[in-house]
């Protein structure tokens, strides 16, 4: 364990502070509006690394995919056929890229991630026989999305599964088919979400949650942790439990 000795090298110490906050400790204290925020300006602006672009060695990327000389594509990563990778995106190590996918500009895609797969979709014939649907569709992907390790999205059955921009996807989260994620909603890790599900924006969906197929869940909504969804969610509700129920409506503010 580190011990710090508060009485020296005040000099090298700043606290980011609210307006209520108090201490006898003689450091110098920065009042902010949002202490996390601002740290997270400070460090993004001072302290971030960022990757050198280029195509490492093992990755394998088809010739018909177009590729932004600004992006960085990770070791033993698969690019295929048709897919366009926009300016300034990152993907990591292990990552598979199905055919026809689009990523926006400012993208950044964990290790070992599979963007387009199949998605599970399956019919019965009269011999009781399970029959692929074919999945011809894709996934698009808009601008400063972030896409976590180990997350599967699958491209649509006909039309797009549609990523929308700033949407923050973490560890472990399963996208299906034709599911369109409104802008800047966070994903938390291990969410599902089902088939042709439309989430709005600004959402939260928290860990191990489950939103079944075909539903609606409006904007600006919450999604407590291990959460089962059945029906749709108004906009600006909270939900829980299992199966989810709606704890409060959220206050609309006014800009």
């Amino acid at each position: 364990m580190t011990y710090v000795d508060f009485n020296s090298e005040l000099s090298d110490i700043l606290i980011l502070a609210r307006q209520d906050f108090s201490s006898n400790i003689e450091i110098p204290v920065l009042i902010v509006d949002n202490p996390r925020l601002r740290f997270a300006q400070v460090v993004w602006k001072y302290f971030s690394v960022t990757e050198p672009s280029g195509i490492s060695r093992t990755a394998i990327c088809s010739d018909a995919a177009m590729i932004s000389k600004s992006a960085t594509i990770g070791e033993f990563t698969i690019i295929e056929n048709g897919v366009t990778i926009g300016d300034h995106v990152v993907i990591g190590h292990h990552t598979v890229i199905h055919a026809n996918t689009m990523i926006g500009n400012g993208a950044r895609i964990g290790s070992n991630t599979v963007i387009g797969t199949l998605g599970l979709g399956f019919e019965r014939d009269e011999n009781n026989i399970l029959l692929r649907l074919p999945h011809v569709g894709n996934v698009i992907i808009d601008e400063d999305v972030e896409i976590g390790s180990c997350v599967t999205i699958a491209r649509g059955t006909i039309d797009s599964t549609h990523i929308g921009s700033m949407v923050k996807i973490d560890d472990h989260v399963f996208i299906a088919h034709n599911v369109n994620i409104g802008a800047r909603s966070i994903l938390v890790a291990g969410c599902e979400v089902s088939g042709s599900v439309q989430l709005g924006e600004d959402c939260w969906i928290g860990p191990q949650s489950t939103i079944r197929d075909g539903l609606i869940i409006g904007s600006y909504s919450t999604v407590g942790m291990g959460s089962v969804v059945t029906k749709n969610v108004d906009p600006r509700t909270v939900v829980a439990g299992n199966p989810a129920r709606v704890l409060k409506q959220k206050k609309v503010i006014n800009d």
